[in-house]
């Protein structure tokens, strides 16, 4: 990650159809204030810290599970396999995952600050921390697990975070298959024309 960017990312236009649960280790409030401008609507929004009240979640229920900058904390390749399990089991058979996250490699550190800009002219800062210098996870590697759960539908980046919505598959890909088939797809250089500059951050579709 450069220093001495300025990273925003702007989710004033973002929303949420359907119910929601979020699932991380922190809960920031980014997902609840995206889902506000829904309040009309009788929709839940829930949150799940990790593994805890799991017992507690409907399967098949939810149209929409976020991790928000949660994948990259987790230790091992098994770990994030299991909550993407997890994710695909709460989803409905038409529902949705949205990831943030950024990427984190070896022999480097993480510390930086992200500011949001969420819907009614609302500002949240979040700081994301990792100095284990030995892990190393990245948009790829996320893509090669997200393969098996779900049909991937928008990636987009911008200076090593990224965003990625992806649909619960009919059913999933045994794991031998999606090994031979890594990254088949999406080996493609991504079109940066979304992104406004170092200092204005990036822009996801309705």
């Amino acid at each position: 990650m450069k220093k001495g960017l300025e990273h925003i990312i702007d989710l004033k236009s973002f929303k949420f159809e359907g119910n929601v649960l979020d699932i991380g280790e922190e809960n920031y409030g980014i997902v609840y204030n995206l889902f506000k401008r829904n309040e009309e609507d009788n929709n839940t929004v829930d949150y799940i810290e990790g593994n805890e009240n799991k017992k507690d979640i409907e399967k098949g229920y939810y149209n929409n599970v976020v991790l928000f900058f949660y994948l990259s904390t987790l230790w091992g390749e098994k770990d994030r396999e299991k909550v993407l399990k997890d994710a695909y089991e709460f989803l409905d058979p038409k529902g949705a995952i949205h990831i943030w996250d950024i990427s984190k490699f070896n022999n480097k550190i993480l510390n930086e600050d992200i500011k949001l800009l969420l819907p009614k002219e609302e500002i949240k800062k979040i700081k994301v921390k990792d100095y284990n210098i030995i892990k190393d996870y990245s948009k790829k590697d996320a893509l090669n697990l997200l393969e098996r759960f779900f049909e991937i539908k928008v990636i987009q980046d911008w200076n090593d975070i990224y965003y990625i919505s992806a649909q619960k598959r009919e059913d999933i890909i045994n794991e031998g298959a999606a090994s031979r088939n890594k990254l088949k797809v999406y080996t493609q250089q991504f079109s940066n024309k979304v992104f406004k500059g170092f200092h204005k951050g990036f822009k996801f579709p309705l």
